[in-house]
């Protein structure tokens, strides 16, 4: 089956580097599937940077998810602090790769730049992908709709605007609230501060923003 959508990450704490792949193909199930994935394995030298992606309780080095999935959760380990690097070693078919630290919330566009940043020996990330063509559309439908009020994610939803379904995720990938054709404002309280992705399908097209809940 030839690959659609791609997207290599790699690591780089001083001169080491490690790397983790994201691919997005029609058949892929976002469970772990023998015929597509690699689970994640520690490396061998603990004095190498330690990248992988995270779907539910699942670490990944080959993540294959749904032709249509639009994030996934980022883990990087170190042996120690100090200034790291993350950043593509190849994409393919995505023309918006966007990665957001957990623990300040600085976003950057990766196919723009390399994210260099003081990290901890545990580090965590959502990395956002897709492509930009709806970016107007998108963010005109979502601007006013979608907003945190303390510590609650706010969702309204007008009558006219035809949609199939809401959902919200965790940057982990854990599915915390959906809902199908239920107009006016939906209230949700996470458990947990953190960064959260509002997913919405309206006219069969899909459309994601995020919400940090501090």
């Amino acid at each position: 089956m030839p690959i659609k959508k791609l997207i290599r990450l790699e690591a780089v704490f001083g001169e080491k580097k490690h790397e983790t792949t994201i691919v997005c193909l029609e058949g892929a199930s976002g469970q772990f599937d023998n015929k597509y994935d690699a689970h994640y394995m520690p490396a061998m030298d603990e004095s190498y940077p330690q990248v992988f992606s995270k779907t539910g309780n699942q670490e990944y080095s080959i993540n294959c998810l749904p032709d249509d999935a639009e994030h996934t959760a980022i883990s990087l380990n170190l042996p120690e602090s100090g200034m790291a690097t993350l950043g593509l070693k190849e994409y393919q078919n995505f023309d918006q790769i966007e990665l957001i630290n957990e623990a300040n919330g600085e976003r950057v566009s990766l196919i723009d730049e390399a994210y260099h940043f003081q990290a901890e020996t545990d580090n965590d990330f959502l990395l956002l992908f897709g492509n930009t063509s709806d970016i107007t559309e998108r963010e005109s439908f979502l601007a006013e709709g979608v907003y945190q009020v303390n510590g609650q994610i706010r969702i309204l939803i007008d009558e006219k605007i035809p949609y199939q379904g809401i959902w919200i995720y965790s940057a982990g990938g854990q599915c915390i609230f959906k809902t199908q054709n239920q107009a006016g404002l939906h209230k949700v309280t996470p458990s947990s501060p953190g960064i959260y992705l509002v997913r919405m399908i309206s006219n069969n097209r899909s459309y994601s923003t995020k919400v940090i809940i501090p």
